[in-house]
Formats: structure tokens, C-alpha cells, sequence
């Protein structure tokens, strides 16, 4: 795999991981996996070599060759991902699909905190969340981001896209992408789906496979038990506690516990973005008005 075709490079939850299956179910395509290498971003990803980047993409044979990280449009914190790209594959197409601001990095912000459930941290609040990771809201600031992919490509190179159209209009949207990627029209039935709480679910039955196994008792049993054994033991368990209330009251619990902002504090974000939205709406002719409210 010596280049790349395409690639979604954002925005951070806008139905990328959505737009990457379709696009993988795709006879043309080949898709790298997982879906979300971030080799041009993330330095000790880069490190590794193009070695390394390779070996997550299957033989093409003819077919276009993608991926999708989201990082990669993002300026803050990877000011380097775009001219990396570029430099190993000049002209690479760029999908960058754009949801509302304030509702993209509100969702950043519970992304985050689901991180911190599955690590077993505490929750914090949004604009201490916000602080301690600047791109939660940089990451919405779309002009900023295209500009900076601009620097490094053609603007020929980089189609928008409006997360709202994608998960309402999924059909005519990715045959926009298809043709704009030069593929035949595939249509697809498969329909949009928020994820993250079958994630936030497999997580916490995880962390407390964990914990049990680390028990002093249950490592020595281990210990002298066939490795068949302690691998069925553990699927077992895994089952036992999916299926317990305790894992669901858990994630209740912790998905009421998010400091979501509402009222006064969400129209001040919408506020904020209102210079971004005055930009993409010039930019692109699309109709905003539902990102204003």
C-alpha cells in the first residue's frame, strides 16, 4: 500500500465511524482496520514507521484504499497530521463531515467522560473538561480546521458534509460520496446507530472482570487451571455480569452524573460558534439555521 485515496479526516462524533462502515462495506473499497489508526497525528503512532501503517490495510487489488481518523483535521492538539498526510500521499481526497458546534462538543465532552468510566475516574464538569483538553472545543471551530487542511491541500480535494443530512438522508449522502470518489452506486439499508452506550456497557463489564481476576484468591486459583479453562471461566463470567442489573444501574448512574450543559449555559456555547457557522454558511451556501438555536 504505497497510497492512500481518501480519507475521512472529522469531525470528532459526526457519524464518521457511520460513514466509515458504509464505505467499508463497499466491493471498491478496502478500509484500513481498525477504522482509526491516527498514524499521521499521533507522534509514537509515527514513530513506528510506514511499516507499521501498512500492515493495518489488507490487499486493495484494485479497489480504493481508506481510512478514517478524525484526528487528523484536528490543529490543536496535532498541528502536524495534515502536511504528513499530504506528504505521503498528495492527492489523497478529504471527507470532513460538520455537525452542529455546541451539539459536537457536548458530545466530545461525554466521549471524554466515557473514557474516564471505562479507566474508573471521576466524572468532571464540561468547562473543567473543556480546560483541561482545549480541542473539546477547538474541534468545532470548523473554519479554523478547514483552513489548516487548506494549507496542505487543494480545495478541490476536501468535500463537507452535514452530519444532520448523513443520519437522516444516509442514502443520498453517501451517493454523493460514492460519486465524488469515483465509485459505482451501492445503496445500503444499514441505518445510523449511536453506539456508545453498548461501549460505555462492554467497558463496565470489563472493569469489573478485572477486578475480580486481580482478586488474590481467584489469581492463584487461576494459576493451576488449564489455560481452556480460564479462558472459558472468563467468558462466563463476562456473560453473567451483561446480563446483571447492577452493570445497568451502573451506566444510569453514570450517564445522569454528566454535566450536559442546557438552558442559559448551551445558548452561551451557541453563541461562541456563531462566527463558525456565519463561516460555513458562506462557505458552502448551506442552510444553518438549525445550528443557530
Amino acid at each position: 500500500m504505497d497510497r492512500l485515496d481518501f480519507c475521512i479526516v472529522g469531525a470528532m462524533k459526526a457519524a464518521t465511524t457511520t460513514l466509515a462502515s458504509l464505505l467499508a462495506s463497499h466491493p471498491g473499497v478496502v478500509m484500513a482496520e481498525p477504522k482509526e489508526p491516527g498514524y499521521f497525528s499521533r507522534d509514537e503512532r509515527y514513530a513506528r514507521g510506514l511499516e507499521w501503517y501498512r500492515s493495518h490495510f489488507r490487499d486493495a487489488d484494485g479497489a480504493l484504499v481508506g481510512e478514517a481518523s478524525t484526528c487528523y483535521s484536528r490543529r490543536v492538539p496535532f498541528p502536524h497530521a495534515a502536511s504528513r498526510l499530504a506528504a505521503f500521499s498528495p492527492g489523497v481526497k478529504l471527507i470532513y463531515v460538520l455537525r452542529h458546534p455546541a451539539d459536537r462538543a457536548i458530545a466530545h465532552y461525554v466521549h471524554e467522560m466515557r473514557l474516564r468510566f471505562r479507566d474508573g475516574k471521576p466524572v468532571i464538569g464540561f468547562e473543567e473538561c473543556c480546560g483541561a483538553d482545549p480541542a473539546v472545543l477547538s474541534a468545532s471551530e470548523y473554519e479554523k480546521e478547514i483552513d489548516h487542511l487548506l494549507a496542505s491541500f487543494p480545495r478541490d480535494q476536501l468535500l463537507l458534509l452535514r452530519f444532520e443530512d448523513l443520519i437522516s438522508e444516509q442514502n443520498r449522502v453517501f451517493g454523493e460520496v460514492q460519486s465524488w470518489l469515483g465509485l459505482e452506486r451501492v445503496d445500503t439499508d444499514a441505518a445510523w446507530e449511536n453506539r456508545a452506550m453498548d461501549k460505555a456497557r462492554s467497558h463496565e463489564v470489563d472493569r469489573r472482570v478485572e477486578g475480580v481476576t486481580k482478586n488474590p484468591a481467584v489469581r492463584a486459583l487461576r494459576a493451576v487451571l488449564p489455560a481452556s479453562v480460564r479462558s472459558s471461566g472468563r467468558r462466563w463470567l463476562k456473560r453473567l455480569l451483561a446480563k446483571s442489573g447492577g452493570v445497568e444501574r451502573e451506566i444510569e448512574a453514570f450517564e445522569a452524573s454528566l454535566d450536559r450543559p442546557t438552558g442559559d449555559r448551551r445558548r452561551a456555547l451557541v453563541e461562541r460558534y456563531a462566527p463558525t457557522v456565519a463561516a460555513v454558511g458562506a462557505m458552502t451556501g448551506w442552510d444553518l439555521s438549525d445550528w443557530r438555536q
